[in-house]
């Protein structure tokens, strides 16, 4: 299956110009309208160039880049004052590197609420690049549903799934505040068995094997047999992507732990602080590429990362809770494993020693040859505990989970 198409995918293209007169291409999302030849090479200026549907209040877009190569965590807002389906332009200026490199271009808007996203590439011969990133709705309309009342009455032993798939980098906000993926955006969700996919045998449970989203970002999934210990995760990867093919789409493979409770053939994950997240391919090589210089193991290669989130839901927003150090039941945790993140969740603290637990900003931390442990945290600061859960990944693929308050 294919991905849906988009208005970003449809005759999107870039062309890389050099010096000498040679050109190439690639069938990325965007475009690159001006690629100069320049003699002395200086840092590269790129025009993001953003429209969107017509707007009769002032609204700001907030855009932020990645890269596998070149990490930039500014903030870099453009303020629109009259309507956004006249073009506005953001000029910003990148590092000049030594080989060509591609960049995401991830843009949000508050009121109303847009998202929009393109990539594109910096030849080392030109000294501007420009790129169209164009505006839609990303999240659902007020009052619009999104919960496992869709699930039909299950036979004995068997599930239904359902819930919504949000945006890995929105995962500090609340339900209502995230941007959720929608049909356009090309995702689908799989079931699978939590034992199975640890061992790396991908093989989707349930109908359809292979979920596509509403314009919401809803999804369901049924007729998911029980597992021998009643534990699945829920995956979200490339509609049609197989596992010889990843991770060579536009999102990283990426799950969450569900438990089968017996008695509750539904399992809605609507209303759970993590219900589904998907994280870039360009999300993820960034992460991969600063884990790297920081001298651990490659995220995408053998045993996959583990995104650990320790969060107060009582909380306004949700707060982190500083200072917990991520465990596991067989030990193997420790600085050779974890990486915290630092300012949000595209950036990693390598310096943040691991007896220091989370930091404030986010209250994640990255887990690098992850093993299949039960995990759960400890405070350095005292306050409550964390529950506990089995956790296992396979090559190529991030387990993002948020650990609730044990009960008190």
């Amino acid at each position: 299956m294919s991905r849906p198409d988009t208005p970003l995918m449809r005759g999107a293209f870039f062309a890389l110009v050099l010096a000498a007169g040679c050109s190439d291409s690639a069938d990325r999302s965007g475009r690159l309208d001006a690629a100069t030849p320049d003699a002395t090479p200086a840092d590269p200026v790129v025009k993001i160039v953003v429209v969107g549907p017509p707007t009769t209040a002032p609204t700001t877009v907030h855009l932020s880049l990645h890269s596998p190569v070149v990490v930039d965590s500014q903030p870099h807002d453009l303020v629109i004052t009259d309507s956004l389906d006249t073009p506005h332009v953001l000029e910003i200026s990148l590092p000049r590197l030594r080989t060509p490199s591609f960049f995401g271009v991830y843009a949000t808007t508050e009121w109303p609420m847009l998202c929009g996203s393109s990539d594109f590439g910096v030849p080392r011969a030109v000294s501007s690049v420009e790129v169209l990133v164009e505006l839609s709705t990303c999240r659902p309309s007020a009052g619009q549903a999104c919960t496992g009342g869709g699930c039909a009455p299950q036979a004995s032993g068997r599930y239904c799934v359902a819930g919504r798939v949000s945006r890995f980098r929105d995962d500090t906000m609340r339900l209502e505040e995230r941007t959720w993926l929608g049909h356009r955006d090309g995702a689908c969700v799989k079931a699978y068995s939590a034992v199975d996919f640890a061992a790396g045998n991908l093989q989707p449970l349930g109908t359809p094997a292979e979920a596509q989203l509403d314009d919401d970002g809803c999804y369901l999934i049924a007729d998911v047999p029980e597992t021998s210990t009643r534990s699945l995760v829920v995956a979200v990867d490339d509609c049609g992507e197989t596992p010889a093919t990843i991770p060579q789409g536009l999102w990283a493979l990426t799950a969450v732990p569900a438990q089968q409770v017996a008695g509750t053939q539904t399992i809605d994950l609507s209303k759970e602080l993590v219900s589904a997240t998907a994280i870039t391919t360009l999300e993820a090589q960034s992460l991969g590429a600063q884990a790297e210089m920081a001298g651990h193991p490659n995220l995408l290669g053998q045993g996959g990362a583990y995104i650990l989130i320790f969060r107060d839901p009582r909380s306004t927003p949700y707060a982190a809770v500083p200072g917990v150090v991520p465990t596991a039941t067989n030990g193997y945790l420790d600085g050779s494993h974890t990486i915290y993140f630092g300012a949000d969740l595209g950036t990693l603290d390598p310096a943040r020693p691991y007896a220091m637990g989370v930091s404030a900003p986010t209250g994640a931390a990255l887990i690098t040859a992850p093993q299949v442990a039960n995990h759960t945290g400890m405070s350095t600061q005292g306050g409550p505990g964390w529950d506990r859960i089995l956790l296992g990944a396979t090559d190529g693929a991030f387990v993002v989970n948020r650990f609730r308050l044990a009960p008190q």
